[in-house]
């Protein structure tokens, strides 16, 4: 399973592969609504990367 989260950060690259500098990360896994959202935003994500 994992664990649904927000990150706030500044992205320090793209290329090969994106790199963040977090500054704030927060568990959203517990909160129904966004529980409800994941699976969307996972199936979204799969229709834009090929």
């Amino acid at each position: 399973s994992g664990k649904y989260v927000m990150v706030m950060g500044v992205v320090r690259s793209c290329s090969p592969e994106p790199v963040l500098r977090a500054i704030k990360v927060t568990d959203l896994s517990e909160n129904p609504v966004h529980k409800n959202m994941w699976s969307l935003e996972v199936e979204d994500l799969h229709r834009i990367i090929p």
